[in-house]
């Protein structure tokens, strides 16, 4: 579905956490009560970044930088704040407007609309840098990193911001997967962290690719043919 008209208006636009933790606010919840069921939603994120910034007094893609982008030497991730461009060499990003049989350049946008819920750029050799560091245990106690592995509901495979799957030859991998408006990626890693498989790219919204990056990733990971 096209972004609407007052959305692609607001492309320049500078969003605080606050205006878009008020704009979701403003909506009953998605179910009651809290802890009952699982959905996703960026306003968690934004106001996890509120809160890093109310612990610390600096924001959370400061402490970001700090404690996981030049600890791990991730050259290739940047949080870029209000900044609506992309550093070196990289895709375009489309979204699809009017009929959606058009589609429109988006790769430069203020990603303050997205703000700790998916501002952040980077490469796939720095995603499987990073899921390496984490489930090695460089990054988090091994409590913490448990509380990640661990479902709140029954019948979920994501835990605290770590998702898992099974592959069809019996290994279990952790990652995520995300999307911000014109990009997705997947990133997921065994736990031993040696086979990876990170997909980055920009979809044309014509079908939904989950499942052939669910191939793939099994593909990768089982190494069938």
């Amino acid at each position: 579905m096209p972004p609407s008209q007052e959305f692609l208006d607001n492309r320049w636009r500078t969003w605080t956490a606050a205006e878009l933790a008020a704009r979701a606010l403003v909506n009953p919840p998605t179910f009651e009560p809290p802890g009952s069921a699982y959905a996703y939603s960026n306003t968690n994120y934004i106001l996890l970044g509120q809160i890093v910034e109310e612990v610390t007094g600096r924001s959370y893609g400061a402490e970001i930088e700090r404690r996981v982008i030049r600890p791990l030497r991730l050259r290739h991730t940047a949080v870029p704040g209000t900044s609506p461009w992309i550093r070196g060499p990289h895709p375009h990003g489309y979204v699809p407007k009017d009929d959606e049989l058009h589609l429109l350049d988006y790769t430069e946008t203020n990603p303050s609309v997205m703000g700790a819920a998916g501002e952040m750029i980077s490469t796939t050799e720095d995603l499987n840098r990073f899921f390496a560091a984490l489930l090695g245990g460089r990054l988090l106690p091994g409590h913490l990193l448990d509380e990640m592995r661990t479902p709140d509901v029954a019948d979920r495979r994501y835990g605290l911001g770590l998702a898992w799957r099974d592959t069809s030859c019996g290994v279990r991998v952790y990652g995520n997967d995300g999307d911000a408006l014109a990009y997705q990626s997947w990133s997921f890693s065994t736990e031993d962290g040696r086979h990876q498989v990170t997909v980055a790219l920009t979809p044309d919204f014509r079908a939904d690719l989950d499942d052939a990056v669910d191939a793939f990733v099994d593909k990768a990971i089982c190494g069938r043919k």
